[in-house]
């Protein structure tokens, strides 16, 4: 049996360093065992075809180019090589991971008392540069049924910590039930606890396209919690959706994405159809597409072809509700700054903690939102800004991402 956690990673990168076998011990580099095709380059990129290969090679050649060959299921070797505290987080894997439209199934992770947890835990340069150095495409990652990702802060089903210079492309997070979620344990304030997303939950320098999640996510009393992206900074968004919902204690919470920060940071083509569950919470940066934005972003001109239709169930004591209600004058789910072409869902239901219907009280949209009726939306007129080259649509119903179902 081959050493899992630190240790065994630490001693099965120095095997490979030295590119010796290790005979005297029973830590085995899995190049050397044979078996496994490619060379790591990005044209003979090597293939994976079992979880221990994932496992292994991942950590060990963490410069190198992959591609997954086949589905598979990680959940008999996950709890054979790490227990209950499920998968251990891939760190500062700097490759081209491939996933040639497979899936990794039955993921789970339960380490609450840990920062940086998902697929990968810390991934990039960290170097304050877009310039990309990881890319990550083409692949679904289902978490376990009834399972979760849980984790302390900065916790995404691919990514806890994207931190520059990362590429996602075409990578769907999934429940193998409903019941599956990401989950922060965080509790407090501080701007650092939290940062939680379907797919990624601090996305620094980091681009992100033609990708989904479609679990739930959980959070405590913390901060920056999205649907899709916990914290997104000076990172775009194109063409990708969240639809699970979010059950939380936090505050800037939001469908699609928990806070937006930094310039150049764009969301585009995109939408959030997540309910948001706010059980307790002391602010109204809550929001059904964005939690909150910084002063430094400009929507007019950084949101573009996005909507929301989740209700928002908001146990919070003067809520005023928004698309992107921090630092924005956003009402529902709308922007309110003069976005294109933002729209929202007059069939979105809009709850404070006192039950109150809040819907009524949102009509006054600003000026660049338009809140539509499903029934008689008109593609035509309505979604006319929306390109046909990348949305489809028809009449009475919201446009859907052409090449992102």
């Amino acid at each position: 049996m081959k050493i899992k956690g630190a240790i065994g990673v630490a001693i099965l990168a120095f095997a490979g360093i030295l590119g010796c076998s290790t005979e005297d011990t029973d830590i085995v580099n899995p190049l050397d065992e044979g078996g496994i095709l490619g060379s790591g380059t990005p044209g003979d990129p090597f293939q994976l075809r079992t979880a221990e290969q994932v496992d292994d090679l991942l950590r060990i050649n963490s410069t190198s180019n992959f591609l997954l060959m086949n589905d598979i299921d990680l959940s008999e070797y996950i709890a054979q090589n790490y227990g209950d505290e499920g998968w251990a987080p891939i760190n500062e894997f700097l490759g081209v991971l491939d996933g040639g439209n497979f899936t990794l199934a039955g993921l789970y992770i339960n380490r609450p008392a840990t920062d940086n947890v998902g697929f990968f835990g810390t991934m990039g340069a960290d170097n304050n540069a877009t310039t990309i150095v990881t890319t990550i495409q083409n692949l679904t990652i289902e978490i376990a049924a009834a399972g979760s990702v849980t984790g302390l802060s900065r916790v995404g089903g691919l990514i806890g910590n994207a931190n520059d210079g990362v590429a996602i492309t075409n990578v769907h997070i999934r429940g193998g039930d409903a019941d599956a979620k990401v989950e922060s344990v965080a509790a407090g304030s501080d701007t650092d606890f939290g940062r939680t997303g379907g797919l990624v939950g601090n996305a620094d320098r980091t681009s992100i396209s033609l990708s989904s999640s479609s679990v739930i996510i959980e959070s405590g009393m913390s901060n920056r919690i999205g649907g899709l992206v916990g914290m997104l900074n000076f990172s775009t968004v194109d063409q990708s959706y969240a639809s699970g919902d979010i059950n939380s204690a936090a505050f800037r919470v939001g469908g699609l994405i928990g806070f937006t920060n930094g310039a150049g940071t764009a969301i585009t083509n995109s939408y959030a159809t997540g309910n948001i569950n706010i059980t307790a919470s002391a602010t109204d940066d809550i929001g059904g597409f964005i939690g909150a934005s910084s002063s430094s972003i400009l929507p007019e001109t950084n949101i573009a072809n996005c909507y929301s239709t989740g209700n928002l169930n908001l146990d919070v004591t003067g809520y005023e509700p928004g698309f992107a209600p921090g630092n924005s004058d956003s009402l529902v789910s709308g922007d309110g700054d003069g976005g294109t072409a933002i729209f929202g869902s007059t069939a979105q239901a809009i709850t404070n903690g006192s039950g109150g219907d809040l819907t009524a009280d949102s009509r006054d949209q600003g000026v660049g939102f338009t809140l539509l009726s499903v029934a008689s939306a008109n593609c035509g007129t309505d979604f006319s800004s929306f390109d046909s080259a990348i949305w489809s649509c028809a009449n009475g119903s919201f446009p859907v991402l052409i090449n992102n179902p």
